[in-house]
C-alpha cells in the first residue's frame, strides 16, 4: 500500500508509506512474449495515463525477451513511452492492446494474459466528460448524433459558442441518454461489448450481470480516485518496479479548469443535479 498522491482525492485509511507494497522479486520478470496486456480503457477514467505507464511495461517486459520469439517488440516504447495514440502506432502496441480507443473488445480480452481497467465515481465522471473535447454534444468528435457539434465544424467555427447553432448545456447533456451507463454497456453487452456512447443500447439487469462477469476476470480493477495506488497495483502484477515520477503522473488532468470548478460548484448548490446524474447512472427497465 502506499501514500496516496497529492492530485488523488483524499482516503483517510491509506497507508503512509510506499515500502509496505510488494517490491519485484529479483527471480525474473513475468514474460509475455506471446500474450497481450489489454487495457479496457473507459472514457474519462485515467486510462491515458495508464496507457503511458503500460507502454513503458511493455518496453521493460519484452526486452527480456528471446530475440527469436518476439524480437524488439517493446523497442519503441522504451524512450518517452507516451500515451496510446490513434495515429501513433508503435510495435509495443502488438503486446499493449486497448489503449488507442475506447472499444472494449471483449474477445481480446478474453484470450489476454493480463488484464486491467480503471472505474470512476459516475458524477465525477460525467462531469469530467462534459468538459472535455470528444465527449460531450459541444465537441463530438465520434459522431454519436449529426445534429451534434462535429470537432471538424467547432475548429472551423461552423458550431459552438460563437455561432448561432446550438450549445447543450450541462444540464441538456444529462437528458441525452448515450452518455450514462457507460461502464455497463462497455462490459456487459454482448461478446464484445460495445462503444460507450450508444443511446439504443439496453442497459437492464442482464446486462449489469454480464458487466460484473466481466470485471471478476480483470487482474486488476482499479479506481481514478486511487489512481497512484491502482497503478501500484497493476505495476505489481507484472513485476514491475515503481517509479512514482512516471508512473503516478496524471496526463490531461483537467480538475482545475474553470468548466470544471464551475459544474462542482453547481453540483454542491443543487443536489437535484447531483441525483439526476445517480438515476441517469441506474438500471433501465426498458
Amino acid at each position: 500500500m502506499l501514500k496516496p498522491n497529492p492530485n488523488d482525492s483524499p482516503i483517510p485509511s491509506l497507508p503512509t508509506s510506499l515500502s509496505a507494497l510488494p517490491q519485484p522479486s529479483s527471480k525474473g520478470k513475468k514474460k509475455i512474449y506471446n500474450s497481450l496486456i489489454h487495457v479496457v480503457h473507459v472514457p474519462k477514467c485515467g486510462g491515458t495515463s495508464l496507457s503511458s505507464t503500460l507502454r513503458r511495461a511493455s518496453c521493460i517486459l519484452s526486452s527480456d525477451s528471446e530475440p527469436s520469439s518476439f524480437p524488439l517488440v517493446g523497442s519503441d516504447c522504451c524512450v518517452n513511452p507516451g500515451p496510446c495514440e490513434r495515429n501513433d502506432q508503435r510495435t509495443c502496441d502488438k503486446i499493449l492492446t486497448g489503449c488507442h480507443n475506447h472499444i472494449p473488445d471483449l474477445l481480446t480480452l478474453n484470450n489476454a494474459e493480463h488484464k486491467y481497467t480503471l472505474l470512476r465515481n459516475p458524477v465525477s465522471r460525467v462531469v469530467s466528460a462534459y468538459g472535455y473535447r470528444c465527449h460531450s454534444p459541444n465537441n463530438d468528435c465520434y459522431r454519436v448524433r449529426e445534429e451534434y457539434c462535429q470537432s471538424g465544424q467547432l475548429s472551423r467555427k461552423e458550431c459552438g459558442p460563437s455561432t448561432s447553432s446550438k450549445v447543450w448545456s450541462f444540464e441538456e447533456y444529462l437528458e441525452l441518454p448515450e452518455y450514462h451507463n457507460i461502464f455497463t454497456r462497455m462490459f456487459g453487452l454482448g461478446s464484445k461489448g460495445t462503444f460507450p456512447y450508444t443511446a439504443d443500447a439496453n442497459v437492464g439487469q442482464v446486462e449489469f450481470d454480464a458487466a460484473i462477469a466481466t470485471l471478476n476476470t480483470m487482474d486488476v480493477v482499479g479506481l481514478q480516485e486511487l489512481y497512484s495506488a491502482s497503478v501500484s497495483l497493476i505495476l505489481d502484477d507484472l513485476n514491475i518496479a515503481i517509479q512514482p515520477e512516471l508512473d503516478f503522473e496524471k496526463k490531461r488532468d483537467k480538475s482545475t479548469s474553470s468548466t470544471r470548478l464551475e459544474l462542482n460548484k453547481l453540483l454542491e448548490e443543487n443536489p437535484k443535479i447531483r441525483k439526476r446524474i445517480e438515476e441517469g447512472e441506474a438500471l433501465r427497465a426498458d
